[in-house]
């Protein structure tokens, strides 16, 4: 379970957040998304004195951040209480319209009617449900488009991986495993392209190197040029995902 934290920063502002510990982490890594705020991961062995030391070191980027969310949240309180009707795919360069279609079904079912309308039939009265058969519909179609995208930039790097799987993770943009098998989230269909791209590359250069050493981001700049920008963006890729597509 992440360590629940309360930080008054330098400059006077008081902060809850959470620490949550990995195995796998190689370093700090603050981020700040729409279901939990600011989660700070850790690798084994880092304290919480410097935990705090480094976020209010931070505390520009962290008020940054936070303040934004915070605007994103008041200029659509309602939306995770509200049924969504439209979907923007920025990776695909597609918008969906979505049809609500209440039934004598005690199940929910969302279907693809034709290019760029989905239809929820069944009984659609409570929201959540609504979001969770949405949520099963974008696996669905991710697995379907996320492996063409990644065959795509595999042609193009001449970097072969093992095999694919698209989950719904909640912090994870990616992960190889030492076999070449890629898990990539099926939330970078809101990504735009060069971010889904980015995200591509560092995956499949961990088929060359299973670290994030030196030689590691040597070989992602070799591929990806504008390396370091991305790698910045995707700090706030986050704010880019509806609410409704995090697990309830």
């Amino acid at each position: 379970m992440p360590d629940a934290v309360h930080l008054k920063l330098p400059n006077g502002r008081g902060i809850d957040f959470k620490i949550r510990r990995s195995g796998r982490a190689k370093s700090i890594w603050l981020r700040v998304t729409p279901r939990d705020g600011l989660v700070v991961t850790v690798p084994p062995g880092v304290t919480r004195p410097e935990v705090l030391r480094l976020v209010a070191g931070k505390s520009d980027w962290v008020a940054r951040h936070l303040d934004a969310l915070e605007a994103a949240r008041l200029s659509g309180s309602s939306a995770v209480k509200r049924r969504p009707s439209r979907l923007e795919f920025l990776a695909l360069g597609e918008s969906w319209n979505i049809d609500y279609r209440e039934t004598q079904s005690a199940s929910l079912a969302a279907r693809t009617e034709g290019q760029g309308r989905v239809s929820i039939s069944g009984a659609i009265g409570q929201v959540e449900d609504c979001h969770a058969a949405l949520r099963r519909w974008l696996m669905r179609y991710a697995k379907d488009r996320l492996g063409g995208l990644l065959d795509e930039v595999a042609r193009e790097t001449r970097l072969h991986y093992s095999a694919l799987t698209v989950r719904n993770q909640r912090s994870r943009w990616g992960s190889c495993t030492h076999d070449g098998r890629i898990s990539l989230n099926a939330k970078l269909l809101f990504l735009p392209p060069e971010q889904v791209r980015y995200v591509m590359v560092h995956e499949l250069c961990h088929t060359l190197e299973h670290n994030h050493s030196a030689r590691f981001w040597s070989a992602v700049r070799r591929f990806e040029p504008d390396l370091d920008r991305l790698h910045a963006d995707m700090r706030g890729a986050w704010k880019l995902i509806p609410d409704w597509a995090y697990h309830g």
